[in-house]
């Protein structure tokens, strides 16, 4: 709270004037975030689970620092609802079952972890090439696709 007050140009305490806390704040920013990432509406489930990710990496990439609030427990969890929905609903109309869903979901968030925490470490170490248009992203998204594709086909 200190640095933000110190680069907004205000008292340590004048933020609290709007938040009460640290945490109402994260979960402030992060709801911005999330609001801000692109919801696939067309193509196949795979090609707007391949959409989403890309999208939520090249969002949440805009906003350096941001791949530990996504991460992270708490209030940053509140404002995943609205894509956590998104894709719930999306794995329920490719043919998973409720809990094979939620486990899917739990999965491709894990993934996205994993990919704004590397886009992050890239942009500190000097990266100019956005991770949401490498080849090594997309990669790593047909690996997982094709893994839910397969556990949705009967033993």
């Amino acid at each position: 709270m200190r640095s933000l007050a110190k680069h907004l140009g205000v008292a340590p305490g004048a933020a609290y004037y709007y938040v009460a806390n640290k945490e109402e704040l994260l979960q402030l920013v992060g709801q911005v975030i999330v609001d801000a990432t692109p919801l696939p509406k067309q193509g196949s489930w795979q090609e707007q689970l391949r959409s989403l990710i890309k999208g939520t990496v090249a969002t949440f990439s805009a906003f350096p620092g941001s791949d530990v609030l996504a991460g992270s427990p708490g209030p940053w969890r509140r404002a995943y609802g609205r894509p956590h929905q998104y894709l719930h609903d999306l794995l329920v109309r490719a043919g998973f079952g409720d809990d094979e869903a939620e486990q899917a979901v739990f999965t491709v968030r894990v993934f996205i972890s994993g990919a704004l925490r590397t886009a992050e470490l890239c942009r500190r170490a000097g990266g100019t090439e956005p991770l949401a248009e490498s080849p090594e992203l997309d990669g790593a998204i047909d690996t997982l696709v094709a893994g839910l594709t397969a556990a949705l086909k009967p033993d």
